[in-house]
């Protein structure tokens, strides 16, 4: 990539015209790509042309889809999540960009660039090649222990680094945890993130009903125990191959399912077949008083993760 004038260019397919980006001489200080849409800021002033050209589908959602993508100045293959205009919330996508633009961590999905089209907006994102624990559970079935083991290790590392930033992610589940060939798991999809207040409500209901917490489903006030009860729904979405809750709640019955999680006072079945250890640690998660509920700090140090 060339440089005139201390003016970077930065171009893209869908874009045809290219961004002229002023960049200071120094390079001991951040870049802002784009000061209007609050594009990624690059650390390192390695900055390369980005021109992205769309590959094959890997996956879909109601709001769009999420597909290869690759750099055409550097080969680089990333994941690219397409999100039509018109059923874009365009709050919850602020949100999003704004978190995932400041979380710098091993186990969170690193993000790279967004640009928006005519009729959609594009996140690039680093590229997981095994896709998510959602697609190893269907292609392989339940997870044995020691790979929940270390998958949790990993995912509770990352949640304990968004709860010290002051976001709560609120849609923990397999579909929104992502994992290469070598076993590392990272965070992602931040929709339904919010920032950690004092006393925080879910005015709307969204999320995955499922893995929610009662207190989440009944719009009362939410905080870090929230995450965690989400984060006992997943493992216990790891060891048996099925979501939290369908032994006892038939969801194509959407009022049913609310009351039931909400003001049963009871919490997803966990199976006979697991470990002691195991059972332990989801008790810990499954406590339906949120004041109840184990911290992070407790949970890392329960007999299943030592």
């Amino acid at each position: 990539m060339k440089s005139v004038n201390n003016t970077i260019r930065i171009g893209t397919q869908m874009h045809q015209k290219h961004r002229l980006l002023k960049v200071p001489r120094k390079t001991n200080h951040h870049i802002t790509l784009d000061p209007i849409n609050r594009f990624n800021q690059v650390k390192d002033y390695t900055i390369k042309r980005m021109e992205f050209k769309l590959g094959k589908l890997i996956g879909s959602g109601s709001q769009g889809q999420v597909y290869q993508a690759m750099n055409m100045y550097t080969g680089e293959i990333v994941a690219c999540k397409k999100l039509l205009n018109h059923l874009k919330d365009q709050q919850k996508l602020d949100t999003e960009l704004s978190f995932l633009q400041i979380l710098q961590h091993k186990n969170i999905i690193k993000y790279i660039f967004h640009e928006s089209t005519k009729d959609s907006i594009l996140i690039y994102q680093e590229f997981m090649s095994m896709g998510s624990i959602s697609q190893l559970i269907r292609d392989f079935g339940p997870i044995n222990e020691q790979t929940v083991k270390r998958y949790t290790q990993q995912i509770l590392n990352g949640l304990e680094y968004l709860h010290k930033k002051g976001i709560l992610h609120l849609d923990l589940k397999s579909s929104n945890i992502l994992l290469d060939c070598n076993g590392q798991v990272k965070i992602s999809d931040f929709g339904c993130s919010r920032q950690n207040k004092e006393n925080l409500y879910q005015s709307i209901l969204q999320g995955s009903v499922p893995w929610m917490a009662p207190e989440v489903v009944r719009q009362e006030r939410i905080g870090p125990a929230s995450d965690i009860w989400s984060f006992g729904c997943l493992i216990l979405e790891m060891i048996t191959g099925r979501p939290p809750w369908s032994e006892q709640i038939n969801f194509d019955n959407p009022a049913t399912s609310l009351l039931s999680i909400g003001l049963s006072g009871e919490y997803p079945r966990i199976p006979e077949t697991a470990s002691i250890e195991i059972k332990e640690l989801l008790l810990m998660c499954f406590q339906v008083d949120p004041l109840q509920r184990a911290t992070l700090r407790k949970l890392k140090q329960s007999a299943f993760l030592q």
